[in-house]
Protein backbone atom coordinates (compact mmCIF):
# COMPACT_ATOMS: atom_id res chain seq x y z
CA UNK A 1 0.00 0.00 0.00
CA UNK A 2 1.40 3.34 -1.16
CA UNK A 3 1.79 6.28 1.20
CA UNK A 4 -0.81 8.24 -0.65
CA UNK A 5 -3.10 5.45 -0.07
CA UNK A 6 -2.19 4.76 3.61
CA UNK A 7 -2.98 8.65 4.21
CA UNK A 8 -6.58 8.22 2.85
CA UNK A 9 -7.26 5.29 4.38
CA UNK A 10 -6.35 7.01 8.07
CA UNK A 11 -8.19 10.18 7.23
CA UNK A 12 -11.07 8.09 5.96
CA UNK A 13 -10.91 6.07 9.32
CA UNK A 14 -11.32 8.69 11.53
CA UNK A 15 -13.76 10.77 9.53
CA UNK A 16 -17.39 11.15 9.94
CA UNK A 17 -19.80 10.50 7.19
CA UNK A 18 -20.40 14.03 5.80
CA UNK A 19 -16.81 14.93 5.75
CA UNK A 20 -16.10 11.53 3.58
CA UNK A 21 -19.21 12.67 1.28
CA UNK A 22 -17.34 15.94 0.90
CA UNK A 23 -13.93 14.28 0.66
CA UNK A 24 -15.88 12.28 -2.12
CA UNK A 25 -17.35 15.37 -4.36
CA UNK A 26 -14.02 16.62 -4.14
CA UNK A 27 -12.84 13.55 -5.84
CA UNK A 28 -15.44 13.67 -8.24
CA UNK A 29 -14.45 17.30 -8.78
CA UNK A 30 -11.09 16.37 -9.76
CA UNK A 31 -12.22 13.62 -12.10
CA UNK A 32 -14.52 15.37 -14.21
CA UNK A 33 -11.74 17.88 -14.62
CA UNK A 34 -9.30 15.25 -16.20
CA UNK A 35 -10.85 12.85 -17.70
CA UNK A 36 -13.60 12.39 -20.73
CA UNK A 37 -16.57 11.59 -21.02
CA UNK A 38 -15.48 7.68 -21.78
CA UNK A 39 -13.47 7.27 -19.29
CA UNK A 40 -16.00 8.46 -16.75
CA UNK A 41 -18.97 6.25 -18.11
CA UNK A 42 -15.68 3.43 -18.06
CA UNK A 43 -14.86 4.71 -14.31
CA UNK A 44 -18.43 4.60 -13.06
CA UNK A 45 -19.68 1.09 -14.29
CA UNK A 46 -16.28 -0.16 -13.35
CA UNK A 47 -16.86 1.33 -9.56
CA UNK A 48 -20.30 -0.16 -9.68
CA UNK A 49 -19.81 -3.68 -10.99
CA UNK A 50 -16.54 -4.20 -8.43
CA UNK A 51 -17.79 -2.10 -4.98
CA UNK A 52 -22.06 -2.30 -5.42
CA UNK A 53 -21.90 -6.11 -3.78
CA UNK A 54 -19.80 -5.27 -0.84
CA UNK A 55 -22.03 -2.03 -0.41
CA UNK A 56 -25.46 -4.23 -0.62
CA UNK A 57 -24.23 -6.74 1.44
CA UNK A 58 -25.57 -5.77 4.60
CA UNK A 59 -29.20 -5.32 2.99
CA UNK A 60 -32.42 -6.72 2.84
CA UNK A 61 -34.35 -7.21 0.28
CA UNK A 62 -36.76 -4.27 1.40
CA UNK A 63 -33.88 -1.62 2.26
CA UNK A 64 -32.73 -2.48 -1.82
CA UNK A 65 -35.96 -2.20 -3.00
CA UNK A 66 -36.46 0.67 -0.82
CA UNK A 67 -32.66 2.08 -2.20
CA UNK A 68 -33.62 1.34 -6.21
CA UNK A 69 -36.79 3.18 -5.49
CA UNK A 70 -35.12 6.33 -4.22
CA UNK A 71 -32.51 5.92 -7.23
CA UNK A 72 -34.71 5.58 -10.23
CA UNK A 73 -36.18 8.75 -9.56
CA UNK A 74 -32.70 10.48 -10.04
CA UNK A 75 -31.38 8.30 -13.03
CA UNK A 76 -34.36 8.65 -14.63
CA UNK A 77 -33.52 12.94 -14.69
CA UNK A 78 -30.34 12.59 -15.68
CA UNK A 79 -30.34 9.67 -18.08
CA UNK A 80 -32.41 9.74 -22.00
CA UNK A 81 -34.91 7.21 -21.11
CA UNK A 82 -36.69 7.37 -24.24
CA UNK A 83 -33.29 6.38 -26.14
CA UNK A 84 -32.85 3.04 -23.51
CA UNK A 85 -33.67 -0.33 -24.82
CA UNK A 86 -34.74 -2.18 -20.90
CA UNK A 87 -36.03 -4.98 -22.63
CA UNK A 88 -33.07 -5.95 -24.69
CA UNK A 89 -30.28 -5.05 -22.14
CA UNK A 90 -32.14 -7.48 -19.56
CA UNK A 91 -33.13 -10.04 -22.31
CA UNK A 92 -28.85 -10.10 -23.07
CA UNK A 93 -28.52 -10.65 -19.33
CA UNK A 94 -31.20 -13.41 -18.88
CA UNK A 95 -29.58 -15.01 -22.11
Amino acid sequence: MSALSRAIKLALDRADLETILKMAQELSDALVKRTTPEQRAEFVLRFLEENLPRWLSQMDREQKAELMNSLLPLLARYFPLEDLDILGVFGKRVS
